[in-house]
């Protein structure tokens, strides 16, 4: 967290072709709210860039950590916008269907949402990174809601991760992180502490 910083604060960084990617994903760093202003920031500097695939990541994750805050308004808006911008990718219904998954889990329909986003996961997803990055949603917010089917979906995650062999760090590290909360939220700190 400590380099992160420092390295958000070197002038240089923001003049980075890295520099959206890296704060759209501060929510592996910081506490929801506290990365709102760094993923808005993101799909502004996307959208200036005239980038709409990843201004759409950007408002997609923007929704999410609305939505995980319980803010359900300006989540929808957020991931209406994030699917407004996807509907000529390829990959776009996938993402579609994703915001949708989440907005039932945001307003506790959390049967209908986590069903969506498993079928998802195992059927709908064309690409290898959409893929993951569903198993791992599905995971989280199966966590979140105290569902008893968290821990296999965690261990879906995982595999998944594993046998698509996606050189992914940052995947890495967000189902490393996601499930290590689930584990301490649950007590399971010998877990929590090898993740």
């Amino acid at each position: 967290l400590q380099l992160y910083r420092t390295i958000m604060a070197e002038t240089v960084s923001t003049k980075s072709p890295y520099y959206p990617h890296v704060i759209r994903n501060t929510d592996i760093f910081l506490s929801l709210e506290d990365s709102l202003t760094p993923i808005k920031q993101s799909a502004e500097v996307f959208s200036a860039r005239g980038d709409d695939l990843e201004t759409a990541h950007s408002q997609n994750a923007l929704g999410m950590q609305l939505g995980r805050l319980g803010r359900l308004k300006e989540a929808k808006e957020a991931l209406r916008k994030a699917e407004d911008l996807m509907a000529d990718h390829v990959s776009g219904h996938a993402q579609t269907l994703n915001n949708r998954a989440v907005v039932r889990l945001a307003e506790n329909r959390t049967d209908e949402g986590s069903r969506m986003l498993f079928y998802l996961a195992r059927d709908a997803v064309q690409f290898p990174f959409d893929r993951i990055v569903v198993a791992q949603n599905l995971a989280a917010f199966s966590a979140m809601t105290g569902e008893k089917e968290a821990s296999d979906a965690f261990l879906f995650s995982e595999q998944l991760l594993e046998s698509l062999s996606l050189r992914n760090l940052g995947l890495k590290r967000s189902h490393l992180w996601n499930y290590s909360q689930w584990a301490r939220s649950t007590g399971q700190t010998a877990l929590a502490d090898k993740s």
